[in-house]
């Protein structure tokens, strides 16, 4: 049975609003019509996430090639060329991606960010290719196709060769032109056909510690890097973590409630202040343990004013008495009051 996937209300600049819906393999684009329309995307049939940056819209689902909407669908360019990522979230005035794939590695706790925009446009300051070719005694390398201008790749920038015999990291000199990139180091062999990437926009989320990134959200104007058993909070300058703070197990339960950021662990519902976070579930503990693990990554919150909602799926525990079916959490964040 086909689903829906992944689902944004994108209202642009000039006041044009649509509903894009990501349908079993496909986007539906829907602007009056109750139909679903498909766009002939050819997606794989996984969860899509969206969000809107300047005027354009968004959408990742951690398989495919991220698409990119403004009332037309872009298969190429500048804006389109970024790792595959699982995650996306507008904070202040860049976008960032995460839960990455390119060149075959999937780097579960890194985070790309885009370049500040220049005429309303989206660069990511990274390129991708299999054709690079190197010559022995000579720092100059060349790739056929390749956008080292166009999609904004800077001086200083890591260079990485994956494959061949001159495979690993080097740093960019200068960039010659789209096809030509001097590097600092020379080369020690000549060959063709090497896969390779370079860019910097990029940071990790303490790489190597087993725990992988399951969410991005924003709280003041700080993006907030969420794993399943630690939150992180960056500022464009640097990446700190929260004290004693637990992460998500559901990037769709991070929901905004005027000045805070609330969420569901495993735990329960927490709440972040911008500073630290605290359980706020714990009068109704019972019904938190309640809810099956298989749904844990599948929670959703959104809020009405001051009112934070998480649909937590079906809760069952034989032992307080308690079995309902596709239960709703419903929190007055202002009361400081439970209802199910």
């Amino acid at each position: 049975m086909s689903n829906i996937l992944g689902i944004k209300n994108f209202i642009r600049s000039n006041a044009s609003e649509k509903l894009l819906v990501a349908f079993d393999n496909d986007i539906g684009v829907l602007d009056g019509s109750p139909d679903f329309v498909g766009q002939g995307r050819n997606l794989s049939a996984a969860k899509m996430e969206f969000d809107v940056f300047l005027d354009y819209c968004i959408g990742v689902n951690g398989v495919d090639r991220n698409q990119v909407y403004n009332g037309t669908w872009f298969d190429g360019g500048a804006r389109t060329r970024m790792p595959i990522a699982n995650f996306v979230k507008t904070v202040g005035n860049k976008i960032y991606i995460a839960n990455l794939t390119y060149v075959g590695t999937n780097y579960k706790s890194r985070v790309w960010i885009s370049d500040l925009s220049k005429n309303d446009d989206i660069t990511w300051g990274y390129e991708t290719g299999t054709n690079l070719a190197q010559t022995a005694g000579s720092s100059v390398v060349t790739s056929t196709n390749a956008g080292f201008l166009t999609y904004n790749i800077k001086v200083g920038d890591p260079f990485f060769i994956t494959t061949g015999t001159n495979a690993g990291q080097y740093t960019v000199n200068t960039i010659d032109s789209d096809q030509q990139i001097t590097l600092v180091e020379a080369m020690k062999f000549t060959a063709t056909g090497s896969t390779y990437w370079v860019g910097s926009n990029w940071f990790d989320a303490r790489r190597n510690d087993g725990d992988t990134l399951q969410g991005l959200g924003e709280n003041d104007s700080k993006l907030l890097v969420f794993k399943r058993e630690s939150l992180f909070r960056y500022d464009e300058k640097e990446l700190r973590r929260v004290k004693g703070a637990p992460g998500t197990t559901s990037h769709r339960s991070i929901t905004n409630v005027r000045e805070n950021t609330y969420y569901f662990h495993d735990t329960g519902i927490i709440r972040y202040d911008g500073l630290s976070t605290f359980l706020v579930s714990r009068p109704i503990q019972d019904w938190i343990d309640g809810i099956s693990s298989s749904s844990y990554d599948s929670i959703v919150g959104w809020k009405d004013e001051d009112i934070l909602y998480m649909f937590v799926g079906d809760i069952s525990n034989s032992a307080k008495g308690i079995s309902l079916t596709n239960a709703i959490l419903i929190y007055d964040t202002a009361a400081q009051a439970w209802d199910i």
